[in-house]
């Protein structure tokens, strides 16, 4: 099985790669830039890299004409650069999508919830992008819901990482009242998840054409933070209610793992150990 990857530098699609390496698939990886950081990861039998600066997206088709069986779209922009964010999240992933359907190929679309909860030019996109792709009735589109994903590695401005890392160095977190319910699913069981999808994809029908990447951890943010702070410590003190709601986020998720869980899915780190992980790996990159 050949699979196209975008957005192979992010975080979610790094993650993704690494073990779509290890699973021995066959990868084409679209990259913009930084080669360097797939040097000790990157098995070169397995997989091909290319750079969208230097090759079109047309001609990626063409170099690997009836060999690509799926593509799994990770690329996402949440640029302060609203110009970039419509590039990716609008014209490149249309784009995409246009060349899955020209070619029969299956279409893996990770998605977020955001939209339901904020109304952002990031949000807005996202939400375009996936009404788009359900209502052209192309039989080959799967939709992927997150919510909010967290691990080690991830960038600092994430939810969770900024997070302890303002308890780590004692500041005072303002945020709302925290009484919103969201899911949280670590790194690793999201990628086992989409690896889980791959290997039964043909047993998924086309009337499964959106699946929640949700674990069993669906807790109000305010317990997320408590939590946080508990295994941290540190003086910062957590001002709830500091900062007001926006339009719906008080809304609770409406996420479920139950099909994933029809599939075999089985969540492998829970919300605490989880937040140790990157505890113990932030602490090591700040005092090491």
């Amino acid at each position: 099985m050949t699979i196209l990857l975008t957005g192979a530098t992010g975080f979610i699609g790094f993650n993704l790669l690494k073990r779509l390496c290890h699973e021995q698939f066959e990868i084409i990886a679209l990259i913009r830039n930084n080669f360097g950081i797939f040097q000790n990861y990157i098995n070169s039998n397995n997989c091909k890299l290319y750079d969208l600066n230097v090759v079109s997206l047309k001609d990626i088709f063409l170099f690997n004409k009836n060999k690509i069986d799926i593509i799994i779209h990770c690329a996402v922009s949440v640029s302060n650069d609203n110009f970039k964010v419509l590039d990716t999240n609008i014209k490149f992933s249309l784009d995409l999508f246009q060349e899955a359907m020209k070619n029969d190929i299956i279409f893996m679309n990770l998605d977020t919830t955001s939209y339901n909860y904020r109304n952002n030019l990031y949000s807005i996109s996202k939400k375009i992008f996936r009404k788009i792709i359900l209502e052209l009735n192309f039989n080959k589109v799967i939709n992927l819901p997150i919510e909010i994903v967290y691990g080690k590695n991830e960038n600092r401005n994430r939810f969770v990482s900024s997070i302890i890392y303002d308890l780590l160095d004692d500041k005072s977190i303002k945020i709302t009242e925290g009484v919103q319910k969201r899911n949280f699913i670590y790194i690793e069981d999201l990628v086992s998840a989409i690896i889980l999808i791959l290997k039964k994809i043909d047993i998924i029908s086309k009337e499964n054409n959106e699946i929640y990447l949700a674990s069993d951890d669906t807790l109000q943010i305010k317990e997320v933070v408590l939590l946080l702070k508990e295994l941290i410590g540190g003086e910062g003190e957590i001002l709830f209610g500091e900062i007001p709601y926006t339009d719906n986020e008080k809304n609770d998720t409406k996420v479920n793992n139950k099909f994933l869980k029809k599939l075999g899915w089985r969540q492998g780190t829970a919300l605490r150990q989880g937040f140790l992980n990157m505890i113990n790996e932030i602490k090591r990159k700040k005092y090491d």
